[in-house]
């Protein structure tokens, strides 16, 4: 089996053109689904200057001005903006943190395109407001179009199409000042909300990665044929349990104060009758005022934290199938373990879905993908 090769490339954040192939080493990159994603890796200075490079290695590694890429095999596996630099001169090389395309939108608010006005008189922005009657997903992209407006504020990021469920209501005013990173998250907590992710894509005419946004209907991710088996492919995993967050009765906190704020309530008391006590806890929801809705959420969040959680980890050979380029957040695959922990007859079979990947190129056995699983309530 051959082992993958890994080549990474700085270019320039706005242009996309390229500035540099480095050699990074020590890489860990991670592909997170409804959250930012992120990469660490170090540019030895003299592995680099041997490569014979013409441009000055403090301006290409400029913090928010560069973005790197990640290849296996020369194809686009990673993409996102280098936010922070720590040079050492003892070890002559370049600590690089690097987020994906979201965490650009955590540096944006959410305001219509500004005219002169907003620069010279103070009381404009706070009456302006952005609002939207859509699906969770149209709204979304409608977020990243609207960022992606205003002047500087256009990375090439194509959101990809398709819509599910029923019309919601959302408004920014311009005084709240709204982060957009933090409600394109908010959007993907909703009761039937789409997954959310930003990644890379195939290269263009130019040779340039393509950047997206990629939005679920609701969900992402493929029911394949992936299978992690303990003694094959799997090489170690954690199983913890959790009954911290368990509820039987749970509460849907919606918009308001005071007396006037509108909370769901949901309770399951077949609970009660099997032995467990009852368990209380709520869970905010900001800008939601609808009773159906608020009702809708406490179902939802009793019914995720019913029973305790598992929250499986486990790491696998990244040069066996399925790889980083064949397995990606939200996908599901067959999680098979017989053990002395979970039994050799029959041991554990059950369906375990991808929400994070964290990839090291290199490590002491290899390529290896260490997984994050969905929380999996205990039957």
């Amino acid at each position: 089996m051959a082992q993958a090769v890994y080549t990474y490339e700085l270019r320039d954040l706005r242009t996309n053109l390229l500035l540099a192939t480095v050699p990074l080493l020590d890489v860990q990159f991670s592909k997170v689904l409804n959250d930012t994603s992120s990469l660490q890796g170090t540019l030895p200075l003299p592995l680099f200057n041997s490569l014979g490079q013409r441009r000055e290695v403090f301006e290409l590694t400029t913090p928010a001005h560069t973005c790197v890429y990640a290849y296996r095999d020369n194809t686009p596996v990673w993409g996102g903006i280098i936010w922070t630099t720590d040079y050492d001169s003892e070890a002559n090389a370049i600590t690089i943190g690097a987020a994906d395309w979201w965490s650009y939108l955590d540096h944006r608010k959410i305001l219509p395109v500004l005219t002169g006005a907003a620069f010279s008189i103070t009381d404009h922005i706070g009456q302006l407001a952005v609002g939207y009657t859509a699906q969770y997903s149209a709204i979304a992209r409608q977020l990243l179009a609207l960022a992606q407006a205003h002047t500087g504020g256009d990375l090439g990021i194509v959101a990809t199409t398709g819509d599910y469920g029923s019309t919601h209501e959302r408004t920014y005013p311009g005084y709240s000042m709204t982060p957009l990173g933090d409600q394109l998250r908010n959007l993907t907590e909703n009761l039937n909300g789409p997954d959310l992710r930003f990644d890379v894509g195939p290269v263009d005419e130019q040779g340039r990665p393509t950047r997206r946004m990629l939005i679920g209907t609701p969900d992402l991710g493929a029911v394949d044929d992936h299978v992690w088996e303990w003694g094959g492919n799997l090489l170690r995993y954690k199983w913890p349990r959790d009954a911290t967050k368990m509820r039987s009765r749970s509460f849907a906190i919606g918009e308001g104060s005071d007396r006037a704020t509108p909370i769901g309530a949901y309770e399951e008391p077949g609970l009660y009758a099997l032995g467990w006590p009852l368990l209380e806890d709520d869970t905010g929801y900001d800008r939601t005022t609808g009773s159906a809705t608020l009702i809708d959420n406490a179902q939802a969040d009793q019914q995720v934290l019913r029973l305790p959680v598992v929250l499986p980890t486990f790491v696998v050979n990244g040069a066996a199938y399925p790889t980083i380029t064949e397995v990606s957040p939200g996908d599901r695959g067959r999680l098979l373990i017989r053990d002395d922990y979970h039994g050799y007859q029959p041991g554990l079979d059950t369906t375990a879905r991808v929400v994070q990947l964290e990839v090291t190129p290199e490590s002491e056995t290899g390529e290896e993908i260490a997984i994050t699983a969905e929380p999996q309530v205990e039957s």
